[in-house]
């Protein structure tokens, strides 16, 4: 409510074109942002089941999000999707919404996607390869995203690739941070189940070396809360990792309901505090909370 108007109050006579992100945590905020942005085309990334406790269940996260289909279909906007998502692919089934759509995903081209010093590298059938800085290869829908919405609009492919390539992360966003002990995959603004689960098996799928994880408690997850985090807790408990460290009390309830293995601190200042003393050195070390339980602060500590 604050972001969007801020950014549409910038548009100047010279403006060419405007990119906006709609975020909401309650049902309605969707529509509400769509009706003052009035976008010509949108799409919607994931349906997940972040912030729970102000939707009530991921059958509310879709109602708002849909709002954007709504309005798009309305207004013959175009709506780019991830043709590989079953929830989206059913959301525009339900509104038999068939015009204006661009589908892209990992079914609709030919791919090869591999990590590379901990960094995604994509090569897609018709561009030059993409060498990105994100973390993950979750990312991957992000970048096929990007491509379909510039091909789109007539952006040339290889110029299309080199603005990827170049885009940079920040605000602790799928970035891959290398320090004088550890390599980090700072992804620490925002964290839901999903997004959790996801950053973890990316974590897994690193084959080398000592792997550590830092996770802090993913809020407004209503009363989904204990078995959101009790599920990543299982997830950890069979990878294997190294060294474990849960921050917030959600997870250091779930880790003693299943006796789980790693240690548990109230706050984040508690695990500086921890590390400065007793560094971690020569590891892969996945740093994931939500935005709230602040292990920004870890991360600019330089502890790790």
């Amino acid at each position: 409510h604050i972001g969007v108007p801020l950014s549409l109050l910038k548009i100047g006579s010279t403006t060419e074109a405007g990119l906006f992100e709609m975020g909401a945590s309650h049902p309605g905020e969707i529509a509400f942002l769509t009706d003052m942005v009035k976008p010509n085309a949108g799409l919607i990334t994931n349906i997940s089941g972040a912030h729970l406790e102000g939707f009530g269940n991921l059958e509310g996260v879709k109602q708002c999000k849909g709002a954007l289909y709504d309005y798009l279909n309305a207004h013959a906007g175009t709506i780019f999707y991830n043709a590989d998502d079953p929830v989206l692919t059913e959301m525009l089934e339900h509104r038999t919404i068939r015009d204006h759509v661009i589908p892209y995903g990992i079914s609709k081209q030919p791919l090869h996607t591999s990590l590379e010093d901990g960094v995604l590298v994509i090569t897609v059938s018709g561009y030059p390869q993409i060498r990105t800085h994100l973390a993950g290869l979750y990312n991957t829908p992000n970048v096929l995203a990007a491509l379909a919405v510039a091909r789109y609009y007539g952006i040339e492919n290889t110029r299309a690739a080199e603005a990827v390539a170049s885009y940079i992360p920040s605000n602790n966003r799928s970035q891959w941070i290398k320090t004088g002990r550890n390599a980090l995959i700072a992804d620490a603004y925002n964290a839901n189940p999903v997004s959790m689960s996801l950053a973890l098996k990316n974590l897994d799928s690193i084959r080398e070396g000592k792997k550590c994880a830092i996770l802090a408690d993913m809020l407004e997850l209503g009363a989904y809360a204990h078995k959101s985090h009790r599920g990543i807790v299982e997830q950890v408990e069979q990878m294997g990792l190294d060294q474990v460290f849960w921050v917030g009390p959600l997870f250091s309830k779930a880790v003693q309901d299943l006796g789980a293995a790693g240690m548990c601190f109230a706050r984040v200042e508690d695990l500086i505090m921890h590390l400065g003393r007793r560094p971690l050195e020569g590891a892969t070390v996945l740093i994931k909370g939500s935005n709230g339980m602040g292990l920004s602060k870890l991360i600019a500590s330089g502890v790790c």
